[in-house]
């Protein structure tokens, strides 16, 4: 089985639209993102928020027959394959009520032998974004399309704490130790930012707790 090291670029912009001085406008933050899907398994995450209400087919509207998204829910996967341009199960073949909501990380498998790019289109969650990190492994990204260090405020953590990042069909592994991450072999310290729509394993070594981040941009 072909693995990859994931490769992920965005872009978002602002709209504000006002038809005439004397009509309500509207000020929500609407973008796209570029995801570059390599062949075989790839470690994303949807960061907005689709007008299907994240439903699979709203937020890939064009899949490859073959493709097959693995959703993490309670310690096991759940799976959706594209078929005939559609999501469905692909055990009964009906179609799926899988959602993908922002701060949710999942496996997409592409059988393409090529890379190829999938667009995630909808409106950027503003304000206070909270992801729930239970206890034990958790499949998750950041709520919001931005790349920044899981450091500090912006990460509660716990010792033991462990970030688990896909790449080239490994898993490299951060340990959050007194306050800060580190190479969990040679006890240094190391930078913890995940990229745009890019979704990740973590082991939360405590009890369940909440990753809060607010976000209001100007």
């Amino acid at each position: 089985m072909r693995t990859h090291k994931l490769l992920a670029a965005a872009a978002i912009f602002a709209v504000s639209v006002a038809t005439s001085l004397a009509q309500p406008y509207s000020q929500n933050i609407v973008g796209y993102i570029n995801l570059t899907v390599k062949p075989g398994f790839n470690l994303i995450a949807n960061q907005l928020n689709s007008s299907g209400s994240n439903t699979l087919n709203s937020i890939f509207t064009s899949p490859t027959d073959g493709d097959t998204v693995y959703k993490y829910v309670g310690g096991t996967f759940q799976q959706a394959l594209a078929d005939a341009g559609a999501w469905v199960d692909p055990v009964s073949g009906d179609p799926t009520p899988m959602t993908l909501s922002p701060g949710q990380g999942f496996f997409y498998f592409s059988p393409s032998a090529t890379d190829k790019t999938v667009t995630l289109v909808g409106s950027v969650s503003t304000g206070t974004n909270t992801t729930v990190l239970n206890s034990g492994f958790s499949l998750v990204a950041s709520a919001t399309p931005e790349s920044y260090q899981l450091a500090g405020t912006n990460y509660p953590g716990v010792d033991g704490d462990t970030f688990y990042r896909y790449a080239s069909g490994t898993f490299q592994q951060s340990l959050w130790d007194a306050g800060g991450w580190v190479d969990p072999v040679t006890g240094d310290p190391v930078t913890v930012q995940p990229a745009v729509g890019e979704g990740f394993f973590l082991f939360n070594a405590g009890a369940s707790r909440n990753w809060t981040r607010v976000f209001n941009p100007q």
